[in-house]
Parts: structure tokens; sequence; C-alpha cells
């Protein structure tokens, strides 16, 4: 074997090693979110995907914008005597996994929306517990719109 054949198969040696002792790690895309045009002054929802390519679980643990007051997060569930909407803490998002934010399911909660119109643009920031902060922006639609 010669010494550039023994370089070259060292390194490679050196990269397959690497790449099979990577801890797994999640890999988190938002897309298609939207907010839909407040009916009410104090309130309204936003829905999206969250795609997670990675190989490790990751949680939503909080939601930003300039445009309400607060954002929450929100599932909702049949209690029995009908549906009822809980506030949650955070939102697990499992590896290879999209996780959607839809009507009548999971969604966030706008608390105090400000100068929302259809067609505005509008920034959300989401915290994950371990991939940081992604901030996409999302669309604002008239009431009753479906993305």
């Amino acid at each position: 074997m010669t010494a550039r054949t023994a370089a070259v198969a060292l390194a490679a040696l050196t990269l397959t090693a690497a790449c099979a002792t990577a801890p797994p790690a999640p890999d988190i895309k938002i897309s298609d979110a939207y907010v839909r045009m407040p009916s009410s002054p104090d309130v309204t929802a936003a829905y999206l995907a969250v795609r997670n390519n990675g190989t490790a679980a990751d949680r939503l643990t909080r939601v930003t914008t300039a445009d309400a007051q607060e954002v929450q997060i929100h599932r909702m569930a049949n209690g029995g005597h009908g549906m009822t909407m809980r506030r949650v803490s955070a939102l697990p998002i499992p590896a290879h996994h999209t996780t959607r934010l839809t009507p009548g399911g999971i969604h966030l909660m706008l608390i105090r929306p400000r100068g929302l119109h259809p067609g505005h643009a509008l920034r959300l920031t989401f915290t994950f517990a371990t991939s940081g902060r992604i901030t996409v922006t999302a669309w604002v639609s008239g009431p009753g719109a479906t993305g």
C-alpha cells in the first residue's frame, strides 16, 4: 500500500467513525404557518406544521410574537361534556415525525393580537428545548380560512 492510499484509507475510516458516533439530534422545520383574522379582538389562532427530520425528539416550549401580548400552546380534547381547550406547557416533537397544529386540535392561541388584517405577515419565534429559536413568517387569512 502506498503512502497516499494509506492516507486516503485513514481519512475515510476517520470520517466513517465520526459519522457513526454522532449523537442523535433533532432537525426542526416549520411550514404552512397562518393566522386566522381575529373574529374577536381578544384572541385568534395560528396553525402550522412542525417537521422533525432528525434522529432525536425535541420539545416546543415557547412561542412569541410582537403582534400579540402572549402566545399559548393549546390542545383540544373531548372532556365528556364536549370539546375543551387546555393550555399545555410544552409540545413534544418526535423524531422523524410531523406534528400538525390544526383547527380542532393542537394550535397556538394569540392573546390580545395587535394590528392584524388579511394579508398581514407576522413573525412567530418558536423556542425548542434542544433546537433553540426558529423564526417563521405567518400570513393572516380571513375569518374561517383553512390555510
